[in-house]
Formats: structure tokens, C-alpha cells, sequence
């Protein structure tokens, strides 16, 4: 915050090294992510297929709300490896085809546009 006080707003809106203001003048390109790229991914970054089968499960966190997590089926069996058959004891859990949830992301993802 010091480095605020009595400064030159002017020059340091040109300065490219700035921290206090990002330079809008400036050529460097800053590539946006297109969420839209990773419509076919699980939670673990895994490509799902129509072949494939997702696992996904809702629990509570420590604060009362619930948390969705959508996982390949290989990488759901990966998680009761590293973290026991206790891990998957929870409210709600659906097995859906990926043909099926791939659908679904495609509606959801065409609605947003």
C-alpha cells in the first residue's frame, strides 16, 4: 500500500513491470482458457469416453456444504486404493454411462452459449 502514496499514476500505468495497474498498452498477448476445452474431462482431468462409466458422488465438507466430484472409473478405483472402501461411504452416488454424461455436458455447454 506505501507504494501508492505520491506516486505518478501516469507513469505507472506504462510501466509494464507495474503491480499496481496491468499495463493495457502493453503487446504481450495473454491467452485466455477456454473452459469450454475440458467439456470431456472428469474432475481428474481424465478424456471421457462414450465407453466409459463415471462415478459421481456428493458429500458433505466440514462447512455443511455438499461437494460434487465426477470421476472416471478407473480413477474412482485409484481413490479407493489411496484412500480406503471407508472413503466412499457418502450420501449420494450415481454410476452414469459416459455416453450419457457426455450428452449432458454437451447440453449444459450449449446453453451457455
Amino acid at each position: 500500500m506505501m507504494d501508492y502514496i505520491a506516486t505518478n499514476y501516469d507513469t505507472l500505468m506504462q510501466d509494464e513491470t507495474s503491480h499496481v495497474f496491468p499495463n493495457i498498452l502493453s503487446d504481450d498477448i495473454q491467452e485466455v482458457e477456454d473452459p469450454s476445452a475440458h467439456w470431456n474431462e472428469d474432475d481428474n482431468g481424465t478424456t471421457v469416453y462414450e465407453s466409459d462409466w463415471l462415478f459421481i458422488g456428493y458429500r458433505m465438507n466440514k462447512c455443511g456444504t455438499r461437494n460434487k466430484f465426477v470421476l472416471h472409473h478407473e480413477n474412482f478405483l485409484d481413490m479407493i486404493d489411496d484412500f480406503g472402501a471407508d472413503s466412499i461411504i457418502m450420501p449420494e452416488l450415481r454410476i452414469v454411462s459416459g455416453k450419457d454424461w457426455l450428452k449432458q455436458r454437451q447440453e449444459e455447454l450449449f446453453n451457455e452459449l
